[in-house]
């Protein structure tokens, strides 16, 4: 393919794009309903509706251990913390907890598993456009991988991985063999509204309820329940996309505890309790729990979206995972590994308020 040809079909990919961005935001100002399929609708947060708590910070620790670390999702597996990153395809990491520096304020990171003998990754049938698109960001070497982005686990050791690049989950052994459990899910999730922006499809996975939960990322941000391989209900958000701050809803992480599903509100800096419009009642508060005051110590330079994509929630703690994509801390740690600035992920450990 020459140079002017694929200038030229990227360019026709990008018009699209911004077309498709446009139709996003005149459905967004008209508030139009939202397409669902079992369970309710998820609903716009209603900020007067909503009960608020500061998280109390017990630690923070970065990651060491392992170079180009992108962490997404968080999960406890045989009694480990674990996690994914989306820029290592072949294993799940594990921390070791306890041989974390307190004073360094450092955790090394280790290999928890690797996987071994992945099957070939279900077909995802896209729109001819969006297929260019993605042949061209492929060769030019942009894209490419399995792009992990959330991690769960059952009472036998197996993990289930999420693909945000090929919308499947991988079903991984203790002994490391892959199986696709799901086909590819952008079809449906199109259909149901979902999936409309590029690189923000799938984030976060956690077993409940007799199955998997996933969370679709953001604009518009939603839940998938996946309670077999051959089901998927869409739960996808009405209203606007974008909150009063311009900055999108989203979830990147979820988690499960005492029967209730608990969703990482990334660009908010918060953890809240989740529940469909149909289970609310009028005058139920929405729990959430707040660690935005953590963000002038623990943040980094982002760009427009928050970094804490990876949550746990336990009896005695919620830890969130950040992935900064390689971008500095906000207050400079001094000369780390002969980088300016301390480039390193981070694990937060809070206290229940």
């Amino acid at each position: 393919m020459t140079i002017g040809l694929a200038a030229g079909l990227l360019m026709g990919a990008v018009q699209i794009q911004v077309q498709a961005q446009t139709q996003v935001q005149a459905q967004s100002e008209a508030n139009t309903d939202t397409v669902i399929s079992k369970p309710s609708a998820d609903a716009q947060p209603n900020l007067s509706n909503l009960a608020f708590s500061n998280l109390k910070l017990q630690q923070g620790l970065s990651l060491i251990g392992v170079t180009g670390l992108q962490p997404s999702g968080l999960g406890r597996c045989e009694g480990e913390l674990v996690f994914v990153s989306d820029k290592h395809d072949d294993r799940i990491f594990r921390i070791v907890l306890e041989q974390a520096d307190k004073q360094q304020q450092t955790v090394p990171v280790t290999t928890y598993r690797e996987l071994s003998k992945i099957p070939p990754p279900p077909t995802t049938k896209f729109s001819f456009w969006r297929q260019i698109k993605r042949t061209l960001v492929e060769a030019m070497g942009f894209a490419g991988g399995y792009d992990w982005e959330g991690i769960t686990c059952d009472a036998l050791g197996n993990a289930y991985l999420v693909s945000e690049y090929y919308f499947a989950v991988l079903k991984v052994s203790p002994e490391g063999r892959g199986q696709w459990i799901t086909p590819s899910l952008h079809e449906q999730g199109v259909k149901a509204g979902a999936f409309q922006r590029d690189n923000a499809y799938l984030e976060g996975i956690v077993l409940w309820d007799e199955g998997l939960w996933l969370a679709v990322e953001r604009e518009p941000r939603g839940l998938i329940q996946v309670p077999d391989a051959n089901t998927a209900h869409f739960s996808i958000q009405a209203g606007p996309v974008l909150s009063d701050q311009g900055l999108p809803w989203d979830y990147t992480g979820l988690s499960v505890w005492q029967n209730q599903l608990y969703v990482l509100e990334r660009n908010h800096h918060r953890v809240c309790v989740w529940r469909p419009v149909a289970q609310a009642a009028p005058d139920e508060m929405s729990r959430c729990y707040s660690f935005a005051y953590q963000h002038a110590q623990w943040g980094f330079e982002s760009g427009p979206y928050g970094t804490a994509e990876g949550l746990l929630v336990e009896d005695q703690a919620l830890w969130v995972i950040t992935d900064n994509n390689g971008k500095p801390r906000l207050i400079p740690q001094g000369d780390q590994a002969g980088e300016p600035t301390d480039k390193r992920p981070i694990l937060l450990q809070f206290a229940w308020p």
